[in-house]
């Protein structure tokens, strides 16, 4: 994902978000991307568990409690890919 056209208070709130997930997850979400879309935030990365991408989930939630989010990330357990169908969004 590009983050060429984000401001510098984007950059800044990016950088936030990801070592917030990255401090909620004990570093398990691995190739972690965050995009700012419209009032949204886009999430995508490999997580070992569904656990792991709701914490990363609730990172964002913690700091943005009003933003959309559309947790992208995939669950891969030994080697496999679990269906990402089920994209997981939150508006509060």
């Amino acid at each position: 994902m590009s983050t060429t056209n984000l401001s510098t208070s984007n950059k800044s709130a990016e950088l936030q978000l990801k070592e917030s997930i990255w401090q909620r997850t004990h570093n398990r979400v691995k190739n972690l991307q965050v995009e700012w879309k419209g009032d949204g935030v886009i999430l995508e990365g490999n997580a070992n568990s569904f656990h792991t991408k709701q914490l990363a989930q609730q990172a964002v939630h913690e700091l943005f409690p009003k933003m959309l989010i559309r947790n992208r990330i995939v669950v891969k357990r030994s080697g496999i890919f679990l269906h990402p169908s089920v994209e997981l969004l939150a508006n509060s």
